[in-house]
């Protein structure tokens, strides 16, 4: 046996909980998906109109000011992956949550929330990053609520609403004879199309988000999490900085139809199946790893000089 077989060690994989103090990181991580994309995703709901409105601007232009905010999050994951690697997931995930107003913060929230989770659960995986990400919906049903009855401030009246004001008691009469007319017409306000469609919609949509990091890992592997949800991370941030603005476009080009809102979410849906259907290659390109993997290091290499270790230390460690 030569000397440098002799200063090479094994070292085994760490031990993955697959629950106890796991189920805790799920709970921080469900608690960041609450948090970052409830604020994230409800400021279109509250803010697209008042904007539109008030600026005078078209459904692109402020769509890609929506947009910002996810596609720097989203952009900023390989810098995240650097930070991740260095200082681990708890500290950029604590510095994340101090600078989040800087957009740059989620990105060191989510990515940590994602990777955690993975490091944690082994047989339990899927289920733990479902949960987890499951905090994305909630955050966004609850916040849209909270945000919508919180940030409505009441405006100063115009001159047209005073002038309004001062003639309604003149229309009073007219309008109280138009209510009783109205009454007696049918009317139907039925959502249920729509709200089925997003339910529908929602539901499949969810399993991609919750599958991204659980796909990265078979291909991969979890000692390469990090960097590949970076990657991910970067390219869906440029995707949401090109898309959102073009979807904006899209709905005014398309006004004059019936279903403008329909060509968007048919052109765009058409690209969503196309990426489902790429990933049926990727068992045929992926290449085979072996089942049992010997890690192996020098760990002379880490001393010098009296401090290099004796064989009998190695044999210890």
């Amino acid at each position: 046996m030569s000397n440098n077989d002799k200063n090479k060690v094994s070292i085994k994989a760490p031990i993955v909980p697959d629950g106890g103090w796991g189920w805790l990181i799920v709970f921080a991580s469900f608690m960041i998906h609450f948090v970052m994309d409830g604020i994230t995703y409800s400021m279109g709901q509250v803010f697209l109109e008042p904007m539109r409105k008030e600026l005078s601007l078209d459904r692109a232009s402020v769509s890609s000011i929506f947009g910002i905010l996810p596609a720097v999050t989203l952009g900023a994951g390989p810098i995240a992956t650097v930070l991740t690697n260095m200082y681990g997931c708890r500290t950029v995930a604590i510095a994340g949550t101090c600078i989040a107003s800087l957009g740059i913060g989620f990105a060191l929230m989510y990515l940590p929330a994602i990777v955690s989770v993975g490091f944690y659960f082994e047989q339990k995986r899927t289920f733990a990053m479902g949960v987890a990400v499951c905090g994305s919906g909630v955050g966004t049903f609850v916040l849209s609520y909270v945000i919508n009855g919180i940030v409505p401030l009441p405006q100063e009246p115009s001159e047209q609403r005073r002038l309004a004001r001062k003639t309604r008691k003149q229309f009073k009469q007219k309008q109280i004879a138009q209510c009783l007319v109205s009454q007696n017409v049918p009317t139907t306000s039925d959502n249920s199309g729509v709200d089925g469609y997003a339910s529908f919609f929602g539901f499949f949509s969810g399993g991609s988000v919750t599958l991204t990091a659980i796909v990265l890992i078979d291909i991969v592997g979890i000692d390469k999490l990090s960097d590949a949800f970076g990657v991910v991370l970067l390219f869906v941030g440029v995707a949401t900085a090109i898309g959102t603005p073009i979807v904006g476009g899209m709905r005014d080009a398309f006004s004059h139809f019936t279903r403008p809102f329909l060509w968007p979410y048919l052109i765009f849906g058409s690209c969503t199946v196309i990426s489902g259907v790429i990933l049926f290659a990727i068992p045929f390109l992926q290449r085979k790893k072996p089942s049992d993997v010997h890690i192996e290091m020098d760990v002379n290499k880490f001393y010098s000089g009296k401090d290099r270790l004796s064989q009998e230390q190695q044999q210890k460690i």
